[in-house]
């Protein structure tokens, strides 16, 4: 299950990167709907919040030892994980692993999501964010058990 789900994400995001790439102009907009919310193609080459920026080579290397580190831990504890530790690291190493393809092939990340209040972000900005958070929450409040 967890190849399974890190491969689904990496595809996802991949899939989505290229039809925007090969479907709009850098810094093109459309709106969904009447909302003031749409797709927006721009290329970041920082990290989240625009730390970093220009720094391509510290954040492959940044990225592939923390997509490391995390695919070490699940190797080693993977017996003792729950189900929703499985699905949540797999988003987030799928996340990583999607961002890490954008600056090894690009030189930069693809980002299309604009929703107004937030960064322009992507599906694998979706995955990280949405992992870790989730993982957080197991782990402080449903695995207590383990701690002890």
């Amino acid at each position: 299950m967890f190849w399974i789900i890190v491969a689904a994400v990496i595809a996802l995001d991949r899939i989505s990167k290229l039809l925007v790439v090969k479907n709009m102009q850098l810094g093109q907009f459309i709106e969904l709907g009447k909302t003031g919310m749409g797709l927006r193609y721009v290329r970041n080459t920082g990290a989240a919040f625009s730390f970093f920026v220009g720094r391509t080579s510290f954040l492959l290397i940044f990225t592939a030892l923390l997509m490391s580190a995390i695919l070490f831990y699940y190797i080693k504890y993977r017996g003792s994980m729950s189900r929703a530790e499985h699905i949540f690291l797999a988003m987030i190493l799928g996340g990583g692993l999607g961002n890490f393809l954008d600056r090894l092939i690009y030189g930069y990340v693809v980002d299309f999501l604009d929703i107004r209040i937030l960064p322009i972000f992507n599906v694998a900005d979706i995955c990280i964010t949405c992992g870790c958070l989730l993982l957080i929450l197991v782990v402080l409040y449903f695995d207590k058990g383990k701690a002890a």
